[in-house]
């Protein structure tokens, strides 16, 4: 007899002697003890070499990951920390970051500029944050699936045209939401909601402003930067 290598479910061989019913029986009993559970890895190291070895085919395999006892599920892309995992808290908890604007920021015509959150109000070691171009981005140190808002607001101006922000994953290659207007002589806010989306460990999350009035025009954070903030959780 042997044994398949992913759950090690035990079948016959031509060097076994033919004995049909007590072979079948072996087999039904070792997968018996193994239906509705998940499939062991040793460690993260592990658990990533697996996923790189099923590939898409293999989305929706859920491993529990022996060392730190965390399930696991398979994007097909990336791995999902499930509820009570090591990344994302117990009895369901997200891994959850809130961060406001410390200052009023220029924002120049016609220029995508990244936005600085410099005051953190809730943080989490899971969602980093990191310095990107004028502003700030924010790294995932684990594969999830993160959902949140992001809140900017343009100072009242008297010029009319375009006064966005978005919320991006990457170099400015995948938009998750984007909103805002144009009116003149009101402040103008953008509140984006985004996700829920999967992320890959290392991806960077950024708010960018993009606006097109014909000169520089300040983001207006407020009093404690209630204006200008994101939150956002990583399940």
């Amino acid at each position: 007899m042997a044994d398949t290598a992913r759950w090690g479910i035990t079948y016959p061989t031509g060097d076994d002697p033919v004995n049909g019913w007590l072979q079948m029986q072996e087999i039904a009993e070792d997968v018996d003890g193994k239906l509705g559970r998940a499939l062991e890895v040793a460690d993260e190291a592990a658990r990533t070499a697996l996923g790189v070895a099923i590939g898409a085919g293999g989305r929706g395999l859920t491993v529990l990951q022996v060392d730190t006892g965390a399930p696991w599920m398979w994007l097909g892309s990336a791995w999902l920390a499930l509820a009570g995992s090591s990344g994302g808290g117990g009895g369901g908890t997200g891994s959850l970051v809130r961060y406001r604007a410390a200052s009023a920021q220029q924002i120049p015509n016609s220029t995508d500029t990244v936005v600085a959150f410099g005051t953190a109000t809730a943080t989490h070691p899971d969602i980093t944050r990191t310095t990107v171009s004028a502003g700030h981005g924010f790294r995932f140190e684990r594969a999830g699936v993160v959902s949140g808002v992001a809140h900017v607001r343009y100072a009242t101006t008297t010029a009319s045209g375009v006064r966005h922000a978005h919320v991006v994953l990457g170099d400015n290659a995948d938009y998750l939401g984007s909103g805002g207007g144009g009116e003149a002589g009101q402040p103008v806010p953008a509140v984006v909601p985004f996700g829920p989306v999967p992320v890959a460990q290392d991806d960077v999350l950024s708010v960018r402003c993009f606006q097109g009035t014909g000169g520089t025009r300040n983001l207006e954070p407020a009093t404690g930067g209630r204006w200008v903030h994101l939150a956002m959780e990583l399940r």
